[in-house]
């Protein structure tokens, strides 16, 4: 999931430093929780240990179907050959990636360096993530934005408008590039050329060029080849995918607020994790640390009428950290396979690694 050779060790570099930063940041908003909330950190013992173990299998759960949602994509829309558990790995890897950078971007461009480095063409192995974009971008910020309405019925006008206005802007982005790409024909302007021979050469611009046209019309061309009737029942599933990992997400909080005794109802719940998800979005800080617990507990404050900082850290526990380990052994599990064999080759001794 990083580039090879000597360009390839900055990158893995830099990515290792964004890495650390964003759990240290993680962590260290969980000692600010748990010191201005007046949290202690076993509060997550204090849930009520079925419930505990509900929401731990909820979120394993989510992380599980993603993996399959991303296999069946592979399946469906591709015409190469994808082991199963090396794309479970994979893409349980690159939600790692996700996690640990500004507005969760990143774990899809993980996944797409995978699949070339598996042969797949660049802008088909990106198109391919991008159907998990499509279909998370609008099913959690359609309820991201039930949640900014709902809000502003309740009489916050600010935090509603907020999240209203991330989730219709995010919406809008998706779409548009959705519309484009069926369209097709997009390449890059002649005009940009002119800067960009400046800083690099005339030459090795227009191999620039030649190499970002090719990958657009890969990624136009996987498009109009996934929106057709033929792929329609595929779609259907990988809707109904979604709409498991949906309710698993929604599941987590709402099992921790009921182990914590919290009269938060599973609409509610929804309204809280897709709102925080939708503010998350924001390039303010790695993960959506700090954005998405304060988002959390000032929705659950100020709308659903639950003031709890234990809720916001079990939570967070389970839904961040939780999956930082997991995802972490599985993303060291296939860079070491990618960055020391062949690309071709299966993954035969991942599983022993983790």
């Amino acid at each position: 999931m990083t580039a090879q050779g000597s360009e390839g060790v900055p990158f893995r570099l830099n990515k290792t430093y964004v890495t650390i930063a964003a759990i240290a940041l993680s962590i260290i908003i969980l000692v600010i929780i748990t010191s201005v909330g007046g949290v202690n950190p076993t509060v997550i013992f204090t849930v009520v240990p079925i419930f505990l173990l509900c929401a731990i299998a909820a979120t394993l759960l989510k992380l599980l179907f993603q993996g399959v949602r991303f296999n069946y994509i592979l399946r469906a829309f591709s015409d190469r050959s994808y082991p199963f558990f090396e794309s479970l790995i994979a893409r349980f890897g690159s939600e790692f990636v996700a996690l640990t950078s500004p507005a969760y971007v990143g774990g899809e461009v993980a996944r797409a360096a995978w699949m070339t480095k598996r042969g797949e063409a660049s802008g088909k192995a990106l198109w391919l993530p991008y159907i998990e974009i499509v279909f998370d971008v609008y099913s959690g910020n359609l309820i991201a934005l039930a949640a900014g309405i709902y809000a502003l019925s309740a009489g916050d006008a600010f935090l509603g408008a907020v999240v209203m206005a991330v989730a219709v802007v995010i919406l809008s982005l998706v779409t548009a590039v959705v519309l484009f790409s069926r369209r097709g024909g997009i390449l890059i302007p002649s005009y940009a050329m002119v800067p960009l021979g400046r800083v690099v050469g005339r030459h090795r611009a227009e191999s620039l060029k030649e190499k970002g046209d090719q990958f657009l019309e890969e990624f136009c061309e996987a498009a109009n080849h996934t929106f057709t009737r033929k792929y329609a029942g595929d779609l259907l599933l990988v809707g109904l995918f979604t709409a498991a990992i949906v309710l698993l997400s929604t599941a987590t909080l709402w099992f921790i607020a009921m182990g914590l005794n919290l009269p938060v109802s599973f609409i509610d719940s929804a309204l809280l994790v897709y709102a925080s998800m939708a503010l998350g979005n924001l390039p303010i800080t790695l993960g959506g640390s700090g954005v998405a617990e304060a988002s959390v507990y000032l929705y659950a404050a100020d709308v659903v009428g639950v003031s709890s900082w234990p809720m916001v850290f079990a939570w967070r526990i389970l839904s961040y950290q939780m999956l930082l380990i997991i995802t972490g052994i599985c993303a060291f599990a296939i860079l070491r396979r990618y960055t020391k064999s062949q690309p071709e080759k299966p993954l035969r001794d991942v599983h022993n690694s983790v």
